[in-house]
C-alpha cells in the first residue's frame, strides 16, 4: 500500500512542476542572445534596401524569432513566486545597461507576464504579478538598438553611382554573360538593358548602379560612361501609310541644366515622355512635329491630325547615340488629333 501511494505522489510531483528548474543563468544568457539578434536585425533594416540587404534582414529575422522562442522555452520553466522574482530582478539589471537591453528586457517583460498569467490560470489563482518599470522600455527607431561598431559602419557609407556600359557580342553571348557575373558578383544592381540590332553582332548596353570604386574600375576596363541623371532621349515619330507616303522625325531630348536633373532620370522619361508622347512633343516641339500632320477642323476647331502615328523612344546615356540604348519602347498611336498652335 505505501508503495502504490509512493507510486502515485511521484507522478503527481511530475505533473504539478515542470520537468527542468528555473536556472536564472540560463535566462540571462537567454536574453543576452536575444539582445543580440534584434541589434542584428536593427542593423539589417538600417541598411539600404537591395536584394542582398533583403536576404540579410530575413536572415535576422529568422535569427531573433529563434532567440526569442529560446527565451520563452527558459522561462516556461518558471512555476513560482521565487522564480518570478528572480527573473525580474535580471530584467531590471539588464535594463539599465543600454536602450538596446532596455528594450530587449521590456519585449521580455511582457513574455514573463504571459507566463504569469498562464500559471494563475491553471492553478486558479493569482500566483505573481509582473510589476511595471521605467527602467524597461521600447526603442522608438531601429538605430536607437545599434551597437557602437554598427552605428560606425553604418556611418561610414560606401558611395553608389550609376553607369552605362556597351559591348558587342556574338550570339553565343560570352561577354555578356561575363558582365552579367561581374555585376552580380559585385552586387550592382541592373537597372536597365537594351540589345541593339546591328548587321554583324548585336550591341549590348546595361545601365546599372553599384559601389563607386566598383564602377570606376569596370569603366576601366569596358566601354561605358558614368550617369548623374543626365540621361537622354530619341523620340522617332513616323505617320503616314501606303497611299499618302510616310513621315518621321527623330526629337532628341534632354536635360537643358543641373537644375533640372529630374528630367534626366529613366523614371521620368517612362512616367512623362513615354506615358504620353504626343503630348509632351506638342507641348515642347510642335513646329517640328507640325511637319508631320495635315491640318483639320474638328467642331469648328482647328487641329493637327497626325495620321497612323507610331512613336519609337530610346533612351540612352549623354554622349552615347540612338543606337546605344539602354531602353526602348515602342506604341502604335493611331490616328491622333492635336490642338493646333
Amino acid at each position: 500500500m505505501f508503495k502504490n501511494v509512493a507510486i502515485f505522489f511521484f507522478f503527481f510531483c511530475l505533473i504539478s512542476f515542470p520537468l527542468f528548474a528555473f536556472d536564472s543563468g540560463e535566462f540571462e544568457k537567454s536574453l543576452r542572445d536575444f539582445s543580440d539578434q534584434i541589434s542584428q536585425t536593427a542593423y539589417a533594416i538600417s541598411e539600404k534596401s537591395d536584394s542582398a540587404e533583403n536576404q540579410a534582414l530575413e536572415g535576422a529575422l529568422d535569427r531573433t524569432d529563434k532567440a526569442q522562442k529560446d527565451l520563452s522555452a527558459v522561462m516556461n520553466r518558471i512555476s513560482n513566486k521565487k522564480d518570478f522574482e528572480a527573473a525580474e530582478s535580471i530584467l531590471r539589471q539588464f535594463a539599465e545597461k543600454s536602450k538596446l537591453n532596455s528594450h530587449s528586457a521590456a519585449i521580455a517583460q511582457k513574455l514573463l507576464k504571459q507566463r504569469a498569467n498562464f500559471i494563475s490560470i491553471d492553478e486558479g489563482k493569482e500566483i505573481y504579478s509582473v510589476q511595471p518599470s521605467d527602467k524597461l522600455n521600447l526603442a522608438t527607431a531601429p538605430s536607437e538598438l545599434l551597437k557602437k561598431r554598427q552605428k560606425r559602419l553604418i556611418t561610414i557609407e560606401t558611395p553608389i553611382a550609376e553607369a552605362v556600359i556597351c559591348l558587342e557580342d556574338t550570339d553565343k553571348l560570352r561577354r555578356v554573360d561575363n558582365l552579367t557575373k561581374i555585376l552580380d558578383t559585385h552586387e550592382c544592381k541592373i537597372l536597365s538593358k537594351h540589345t541593339n540590332k546591328k548587321d554583324k553582332n548585336d550591341l549590348y548596353c546595361f545601365y546599372f548602379s553599384g559601389k563607386k570604386y566598383v564602377i570606376d574600375v569596370l569603366l576601366g576596363h569596358y566601354e561605358g560612361s558614368v550617369v548623374n541623371s543626365n540621361l537622354k532621349a530619341f523620340v522617332k515619330i513616323t505617320t503616314g501609310g501606303f497611299w499618302s507616303g510616310k513621315k518621321d522625325h527623330t526629337f532628341e531630348i534632354a536635360p537643358a541644366n543641373r537644375n533640372s536633373s529630374i528630367m534626366g532620370e529613366l523614371s521620368w522619361y517612362k512616367s512623362v515622355v513615354i506615358q504620353n508622347p504626343a503630348k509632351y512633343l506638342a507641348e515642347n516641339h510642335y513646329t517640328e512635329l507640325s511637319k508631320l500632320g495635315s491640318p483639320e477642323t474638328v467642331a469648328g476647331k482647328k487641329k493637327l491630325l497626325l495620321k497612323n502615328a507610331v512613336a519609337e523612344i530610346f533612351v540612352s546615356a549623354k554622349k552615347h547615340s540612338i543606337s546605344e540604348a539602354i531602353y526602348f519602347s515602342k506604341t502604335d498611336l493611331g490616328d491622333l488629333y492635336i490642338d493646333a498652335q
